[in-house]
């Protein structure tokens, strides 16, 4: 996203989709392919008709997430947390083979926390309540000065994550996905300094998402406000700064090892040489370099 909208205004109910295994958020682009008879009664009766048609992406609770707060439903019964991201429809393609399916890219806008499900079938709707992006809170932190400061402590952190990660990416490691991350992190550079900071926290969320867990993300989408929301993107990036530094030291250490280990085996190899030459090297077998270093 090159252009990050400074608000954006929601109806007060939006058609729902529930993201099983995923936790999305604002400013990030995800694929979704949608099978069931519930998702594909949503895109036919509902984003088909009206290609402006926003949708409400909520991610469905699992055992090991510690919010309590969830939404749920009657109809074929499992709980959404009550936090979700409206959503815009990039594009949208439709598959008959082996049965008709549909796939959705999707671009998060803003937050909204479900109030109620005001519908079930053919498809979920819920009436929500709009949390972030509103025009009058974004007018009002442009001159906040608190949220200023955080801006600033945000971004030299993050130009400081950069630096370290920055030399695994470019140098090849994870294949295509490692691309990827080379270029979210190029695209994070590039608009860093003309993002609004009410954004900071999910740019850096969209740009980074590999390296955040799964709590992480919901605490990023659970969090209203944008000043605590900032806060809580700083503290994710000290934490991931420290696991970096360890990696990084392991990673010095262990080539450092490596290194030595084969300066002395060239060595012993050219020791061994030299007594060869001089009739004084050892039965064959005593001196099995190779067999000691696959031990």
């Amino acid at each position: 996203m090159d252009i990050i909208p400074e608000f954006i205004e929601l109806p007060g109910s939006l058609p729902i989709l529930p993201l099983r295994n995923k936790v999305f958020l604002p400013l990030s682009v995800i694929r979704v392919a949608l099978a069931s008879t519930q998702s594909i009664a949503l895109v036919e009766k509902a984003l088909l008709p009206n290609s402006e048609q926003l949708i409400g992406v909520v991610p469905v609770k699992e055992k090991s997430d510690t919010s309590a707060d969830t939404i749920s439903t009657t109809e074929r019964p499992f709980h959404m947390h009550s936090y979700g991201v409206a959503a815009t429809i990039l594009q949208l393609s439709r598959t008959e083979l082996p049965r008709r399916s549909y796939t959705l890219l999707l671009e998060g806008k803003c937050r909204f926390k479900v109030r109620d499900l005001c519908r079930e079938t053919p498809y979920l709707e819920a009436n929500v309540l709009q949390v972030d992006m509103l025009r009058e809170v974004v007018v009002s932190l442009a001159a906040d000065a608190e949220i200023n400061q955080l801006a600033r402590s945000f971004k030299d952190r993050v130009l400081k994550l950069i630096k370290l990660v920055e030399p695994a990416m470019s140098s090849g490691e994870g294949g295509p996905a490692g691309a990827g991350r080379v270029k979210a992190v190029g695209r994070l550079k590039a608009i860093l300094d003309r993002a609004p900071p009410h954004s900071l926290a999910d740019l850096f969320s969209s740009s980074f998402e590999p390296m955040l867990t799964r709590e992480h993300k919901l605490q990023l989408l659970n969090t209203e406000c944008s000043k605590k929301r900032l806060a809580v993107a700083i503290s994710i990036i000290d934490q991931s700064m420290q696991r970096a530094e360890v990696s990084k030291d392991i990673n010095q250490k262990v080539d450092a090892t490596l290194s030595k280990s084969q300066r002395e085996f060239l060595l012993r190899q050219q020791l061994k040489a030299i007594k060869d030459e001089l009739g004084e090297g050892d039965a064959p077998g005593e001196d099995d370099e190779v067999g000691k270093l696959e031990k």
